[in-house]
């Protein structure tokens, strides 16, 4: 890593990955990312107005908020404080979910053939929770991974009001999952959600094998 200084605001450099357990003090300066890109926050609140360059995002107990739109090779969430916020669309090339939150009044966008997973849990295990707009483009598949094998109680959970679930590309399930898939608007006993199917075939269903 280098540090480089604009009068008083500092660009920290990074080549390659690299990990922030905390922010660092700029004065209002970027973190700059090149090369392989791939940047892990462990926690705090960050903000993409921070970041030039990142391809690659990992989330710990960390929360990242999109003020503009923007765009990701790839988003993991792999921690129940794990979350994402903020007002701007997100338009993602790969997703791992295992833990944490998707709110704000943005959108979050799954585009490509990439791999988009969300790894289900019991609602007192703190799922995968979407509390905002979520739109699975033509021609993409969101996998929801049930390595269980088992579904009942086990859930990925859309909020209330915010969450908005559209589907104009796949829906599959790996494992003994229901069609359709479980999924709850907070704790159960609670009605299930309905997706936006947009696609004509929106939802397929695999054995347990391919958990």
């Amino acid at each position: 890593a280098a540090i480089n200084s604009t009068g008083s605001a500092l660009t920290l450099v990074v080549d390659g990955n690299a990990t922030f357990d905390s922010k660092p003090s700029l004065n209002g300066g970027q973190i700059r990312a090149q090369g392989a890109a791939g940047v892990t926050l462990n926690s705090g609140s960050w903000n993409d107005t921070l970041f030039t360059g990142v391809s690659a995002l990992t989330l710990g107990a960390a929360t990242y908020t999109t003020s503009a739109d923007g765009a990701l090779g790839s988003l993991k969430l792999t921690n129940a404080s794990s979350g994402l916020n903020g007002t701007g669309t997100l338009t993602l090339g790969a997703l791992e979910w295992t833990s944490g939150t998707m709110g704000g009044a943005g959108t979050t966008v799954l585009s490509g053939g990439g791999s988009f997973t969300v790894q289900a849990k019991h609602s007192t295990a703190n799922p995968p929770t979407l509390s905002r707009r979520l739109d699975v483009s033509q021609g993409t598949t969101l996998t929801l991974r049930d390595t269980a094998g088992y579904s009942d109680g086990r859930y990925f959970n859309f909020s209330n009001s915010p969450s908005v679930p559209n589907n104009a590309g796949t829906l599959q399930t790996l494992g003994y999952s229901h069609q359709p898939y479980p999924v709850r608007t907070g704790t159960p006993p609670v009605p299930r959600r309905t997706l936006n199917h947009l696609a004509t075939r929106g939802h397929r269903r695999r054995s347990p094998t391919n958990s």
